[in-house]
Order: structure tokens, then sequence, then C-alpha cells
């Protein structure tokens, strides 16, 4: 299974720092590809789908936290 490409009008993301992946960051890069009425999918970089069971707040951190699909958790 080959990586995903990210290509234009895609989002680019990977030379993003720690300190650049913000809450806000991310929903900006989110509404520059879509809207409230445009599905989302959660994939790894091999394009294996991840379901997101949550979100939490780990001390002054924000978590997306995710499953594999079909992984039973």
């Amino acid at each position: 299974m080959g990586k995903i490409q990210i290509t234009q009008p895609d989002w680019n993301m990977a030379d993003w720092g720690p300190a650049d992946l913000t809450v806000e960051a991310v929903v900006m890069a989110l509404e520059g590809c879509g809207d409230n009425e445009s599905p989302m999918a959660v994939v790894d970089a091999y394009g294996r789908k991840l379901r997101i069971i949550g979100v939490r707040r780990q001390d002054s951190r924000v978590e997306i936290v995710v499953a594999v699909e079909g992984s039973g958790q």
C-alpha cells in the first residue's frame, strides 16, 4: 500500500512542528478543505481508516483519540 501524497489544493501539514499544531490551526486546515456539510474521515498516511473515539483535554493539550477501524477497540 503506497503512502498518500498531499498535493494542492489539499492542506499539507507534514512540516508543521508541535508548536504549530493548535486547535485553531487544525480547524483552519479543515475549513480550508471543506465546510460543515462536508463529510470527514480520519486516515493514516497509507489510507487505513481511523475512527475518532473522542476528544480529551490532557493538562494543557487537546488530544484527538482514534482507533484503527476493525480493531475492536
